[in-house]
């Protein structure tokens, strides 16, 4: 939860930064769109925290968490940048509070670190998840989300590039008269991928490693699929390497 209170103070901080510049210049329309990211970034962050924050069951974070709400409240709101400014002072004399209680708090054996270059967002709470399971010896579910993580990566990416739902045309191959539209699929978005240059050809074989290994443990095949903790560790070790690949090359192209 480190990780994610050093991301959610980030925001905060960059907000701050930008309501000082946007009351020197008014209407400096840059400023402005850079701040309009930010408020839905720190939302973001603030409600993928907040889940976490629930999750510990620990009164006196709970506690904090409620002062802390009422700060982001205002921060989020369409009040005067004054009040705005007021929120962020009171959380920089609150901050140490919730630094310590997060310090405080008994972590479960720690086998994997989720670089910050992952965003809170859907993929990194797959993961998130995919780190408790292989802790609890839940091997199969371990690389089914992996998959998973490594799937949504793909579509938040072309949806970001390509400003569209990953959606083809199927035809018919005689007439060629378009049948129905068709989800594109993990091999193609991968495939995209390559092309597009968001993962190199070194780690190219690892996109297709992460889907069958996600496959094998959510299909029962022919033969059975190990549930084998190393296979299990390796769809972790091989889906943060691309996630972090992926979400790294987006942030470059922002």
């Amino acid at each position: 939860m480190q990780d994610e209170l050093s991301q959610l103070w980030e925001s905060i901080s960059r907000i701050k930064e930008l309501i000082n510049l946007l009351q020197k210049y008014k209407s400096n329309k840059h400023y402005k769109q850079k701040y309009g990211k930010e408020i839905l970034q720190l939302n973001r962050n603030y409600k993928f925290f907040k889940v976490k924050v629930m999750e510990t069951d620990k009164p006196s974070l709970i506690k904090n968490l409620g002062q802390l709400h009422s700060s982001i409240e205002i921060i989020l709101s369409g009040k005067p940048y004054k009040n705005k400014l007021n929120a962020i002072k009171e959380l920089e004399l609150f901050w140490p509070d919730l630094e310590i209680d997060i310090l405080e708090i008994n972590p479960s054996k720690k086998t994997f670190e989720i670089p910050k270059e992952i965003p809170m967002n859907e993929q990194r709470l797959d993961l998130e998840e995919a780190i408790r399971d292989f802790n609890s010896n839940g091997y199969l579910s371990t690389s089914v989300l992996c998959r998973r993580a490594y799937e949504g990566a793909l579509v938040t990416a072309y949806k970001s590039i390509v400003k569209n739902d990953p959606i083809e045309d199927v035809k018919c191959p005689h007439c060629k008269n378009t049948l129905r539209k068709s989800y594109m699929g993990i091999v193609k978005l991968h495939n995209w991928a390559i092309a597009n240059n968001l993962i190199t050809d070194k780690l190219k074989s690892i996109g297709y490693l992460i889907s069958d290994l996600g496959a094998g443990g959510a299909h029962p095949p022919l033969t059975d699929f190990p549930r084998d903790p190393e296979i299990a560790k390796i769809s972790i070790l091989t889906t943060i390497a691309i996630l972090k690949l992926i979400f790294s090359k987006l942030k470059e192209l922002e």
